[in-house]
């Protein structure tokens, strides 16, 4: 579902979609806070993932920027460096 207020307040000709992504290094970690700060920021759909900051296939965000269309915005919680 997207967004109509946002769309209509930022004047595009279609609506935008606010996505969010969510990572943690290890499995003993919790994306939680992370996800429940990117929906109080109203993000419509959260990707999560757990992978160490060593690895570069991220299939998560990859997936979250591969939904990007124009206009849309992908926030992104914490910084999230490429290996």
């Amino acid at each position: 579902m997207r967004s109509a207020a946002i769309f209509q307040k930022a004047g595009y000709a279609t609506p935008i979609m606010i996505n969010g992504y969510a990572r943690v290094s290890t499995d003993g970690q919790s994306v939680a806070a992370q996800v429940k700060q990117l929906l109080d920021a109203g993000e419509e759909k959260v990707y999560r993932e757990t992978a160490s900051g060593a690895r570069a296939d991220r299939q998560q965000l990859r997936r979250a920027i591969a939904k990007v269309a124009l206009g849309d915005v992908l926030r992104i919680n914490r910084a999230v460096l490429p290996a």
